[in-house]
C-alpha cells in the first residue's frame, strides 16, 4: 500500500460550497492524434486492470452496492462487453493484470470474479490471467486460493486454442499463451505477483522454446507513478524485474501491468538498442473502484503504431438517471487513451525476419471501439430543474450535526468576503445548522493571503462562494479553519455511520508532486492513538486528495 501523508491543509483547491455532515441511522469524446483512418491490417486485445473493488462490492455481503443502484455489476460488464464485440475489434486475446479480487479469503468475492471470468470461458475469446497480491496470503504463505479457483486445467480447458503451460507454485501462478492475429504469432507470458527467480526461469525457458516469436510481459506490477503523471519502473519490483528479464530478451516488446493506481506508459531501450513499451493500468482508486473502465489495445501493423482507449462499458449500461459528472464513457487524459509510434516489422526483424504486415482489412479498431461503447449512451447534464433556486434550496435534515457554508464567510469585522479577497486571521466559516455552535476560524499567524475567497462556486451548490487553497501544502505555515474546543461537532456520536457532502474542485494546473496528500477536512485525532498497536498516524477522520487527484476518505 502507497504511504500516505497529511498536510496541513488542502493546496490548489477551492472548497466549493457547503459541507454537511448527517448520522445515518437518521438520515432520512475527444479522438487520440494518430490513428489510421483507412483500412489496414490491425487487430486488438482486451486488457482487464485491478478488478478487485467490482468483485468485493458485487457479493451478497455487501449488498452488491452495484446491483443494487445499477442493475448491473462491473467486472461482468467488462466480460460480457469483450465477448459481445470480438469481431467488431478483431480481438484475439484478453490479458487479466491481476488483483481479481480484494480480500483473498473471502469466497464470495471469488464467486463475483468466477462468474464474471466464465463469460470468458464459455466464448471462444482467450485469454490470460494472473495472480496480484490481494489473491494470495502474501503474509502466511500457504493458502492457495487463486489456484481454486483459476488452475491450470481451467486455463487449459478455456482457452485450448491458446494455452502453452502454467507454472504453479503458491504466489508464483504464471502461465503462457501464444495467440495469432493477422497471420502472426504472439507470445504472452503472464506473470504471477513479483514473479520470483524459479518463476521467470521458467518464463526464460518458454522464450527459449519460441525464439521467433514477438513476447507480451502481463504482470500485477511493473511499473509506478509519481504525482506529475511520469510513470517508472517500480523501486520494490519493475526496476529488478527490468535488469533481470525484460531488457536481456529482444523478444520482448510490450509490458503491462496495474498494482499501483493510475495509468500511463514509457518507451525504453533495451540492451539491444530496440524499444520496449511499457504501459500501467490501474483504476482501482477512481469513482466506483473504476467504473468499468478497461483497455482496448490496438495493434495497427499498417499505420505502425499501438493505441491503447481506456472505456467503460458499464457506464454505457447504467440507467440515465443515475448518472454523475465522474461517469466519463472514455478517458482521454495523456496516460489513459494514447498512441505509441511502433514499427513492428522493423522492431521484430531481428528475431522474426519472417514477420510481415497482413493484408487486413480491418477499420480504425480503437475509433470502432469508442462508437460501440458510444451507442446509446446520453452523457451526464444538469437538467435546469436540478438548479437550486436560492440560497436556502438544498437538502435539509433535523440531526445535521455541522452545516459549513464558505460562501457566507465573514472577516473578522464581521463583513462578507468580496471576490478575491484573502481569508486571513480572523475569517469565519459559519455553521447554519441550528444550536450546533460549530463556526471554523481561520487559525495561523503566516501567510494570511494564502486562502482567499471566491465568487466560484459548483451549479449544484446553493452557496454563493467557496475558498481557494493557493500554495503548495508542504509550504511552511498554518492555513486551517478550526472549530473550538466546545463545538457540538467535536462530540457527534458516528458508532451507527454518518453522512458526509461537501462540493471540492480542483484546478486544472494541479500538479500532484507539490499539492497532492492534501486534507480538506480532518479529526485532530490520530489513529495509533486510538487503535493499540496501530502505527498509522492519520486522522481518524480524513477528506483529501492523492497525488494523482484521487479523492481520499
Amino acid at each position: 500500500m502507497k504511504n500516505r501523508f497529511v498536510l496541513p491543509a488542502l493546496t490548489a483547491t477551492a472548497v466549493v460550497g457547503n459541507l454537511i455532515v448527517i448520522p445515518a441511522a437518521s438520515a432520512a469524446e475527444v479522438g487520440v492524434e494518430g490513428a489510421s483512418p483507412s483500412e489496414g491490417s490491425r487487430f486488438s486485445i482486451g486488457v482487464l486492470p485491478d478488478t478487485q473493488f467490482y468483485s468485493r462490492y458485487s457479493t451478497s455481503e455487501t449488498g452488491n452496492l452495484a446491483q443494487a443502484r445499477y442493475g448491473s455489476e462491473p467486472y461482468l460488464a467488462q466480460t460480457q462487453w469483450l465477448v459481445e464485440h470480438q469481431d467488431e475489434l478483431n480481438m484475439d486475446f484478453v490479458t487479466h493484470l491481476g488483483d481479481v479480487v480484494d480480500q483473498w479469503n473471502v469466497e464470495g468475492e471469488w464467486q463475483v470474479a468466477d462468474k464474471a471470468m466464465q463469460v470468458l470461458d464459455d466464448s471462444d475469446l482467450n485469454y490470460s490471467i494472473l495472480p496480484g497480491n490481494h489473491d494470495m496470503d502474501v503474509e502466511g504463505a500457504s493458502a492457495h486460493p487463486y489456484d481454486k479457483w483459476f488452475s491450470a486445467d481451467r486455463a487449459k480447458a478455456a482457452n485450448p486454442e491458446t494455452f502453452q503451460e502454467r507454472y504453479t507454485a503458491i504466489n508464483n501462478d504464471s502461465e503462457a499463451h501464444i495467440f495469432e492475429a493477422e497471420g502472426q504469432k504472439y507470445l504472452n507470458l503472464a506473470l504471477g505477483w513479483r514473479a520470483d527467480d524459479k518463476a521467470l526461469a521458467w518464463a526464460q525457458g518458454i522464450i527459449d522454446k519460441h525464439p521467433n516469436i514477438p513476447v507480451i510481459v502481463t504482470t500485477h506490477e511493473a511499473l509506478n507513478i509519481d504525482g506529475e503523471g511520469d510513470v517508472f519502473y517500480s523501486d520494490d519490483y519493475g526496476k529488478g524485474l527490468w535488469d533481470k528479464f525484460i531488457k536481456r530478451n529482444d523478444q520482448i516488446f510490450l509490458v503491462m501491468g496495474g498494482h499501483h493506481h493510475g495509468a500511463g506508459y514509457r518507451v525504453d531501450k533495451n540492451d539491444a538498442g530496440h524499444d520496449v513499451v511499457s504501459i500501467l493500468q490501474d483504476y482501482q482508486m477512481a469513482y466506483q473502484g473504476g467504473n468499468g473502465l478497461l483497455g482496448v489495445l490496438e495493434f495497427d501493423l499498417s499505420g505502425k503504431q499501438l493505441e491503447m482507449t481506456a472505456l467503460s462499458p458499464w457506464v454505457a449500461q447504467k440507467p440515465h438517471e443515475e448518472l454523475t459528472q465522474f461517469d466519463k464513457l472514455t478517458l482521454d487524459d495523456k496516460g489513459d487513451s494514447y498512441a505509441i509510434p511502433f514499427d513492428f516489422e522493423q522492431r521484430f526483424s531481428s528475431f522474426a525476419p519472417e514477420f510481415a504486415v497482413g493484408e487486413g482489412h480491418q477499420p480504425d479498431l480503437a475509433q470502432r471501439a469508442r462508437d460501440i461503447a458510444a451507442e446509446g449512451y446520453r452523457p451526464y447534464t444538469i437538467a435546469e430543474d436540478e438548479l437550486p433556486k436560492g440560497a436556502d434550496d438544498f437538502a435539509k435534515n433535523d440531526h445535521t450535526v455541522f452545516h459549513w457554508r464558505p460562501g457566507r464567510a465573514q472577516d473578522k469585522d464581521g463583513h462578507a468576503l468580496a471576490d478575491g479577497a484573502p481569508a486571513g486571521r480572523g475569517t469565519t466559516i459559519p455553521d447554519i445548522a441550528s444550536d450546533s455552535g460549530s463556526d471554523l476560524h481561520r487559525s495561523g499567524a503566516m501567510l494570511g493571503d494564502r486562502v482567499t475567497y471566491s465568487n466560484d462556486h459548483h451549479p449544484l451548490s446553493s452557496d454563493a462562494g467557496s475558498l481557494f487553497w493557493s500554495d503548495p501544502a508542504g509550504k511552511l505555515g498554518n492555513a486551517e479553519f478550526r472549530t473550538d474546543k466546545g463545538a457540538a461537532a467535536n462530540s457527534v456520536d458516528t458508532t451507527k455511520g454518518y453522512t458526509f457532502e461537501s462540493f471540492v474542485k480542483i484546478p486544472k494546473d494541479f500538479n500532484g508532486a507539490q499539492h497532492g496528500w492534501g486534507s480538506a477536512l480532518s479529526r485532530d485525532s490520530a489513529i495509533n492513538k486510538l487503535v493499540d498497536g496501530s502505527d498509522d498516524t492519520d486522522p481518524t477522520v480524513m477528506f483529501g486528495i492523492s497525488n494523482l487527484r484521487e479523492l481520499r476518505w
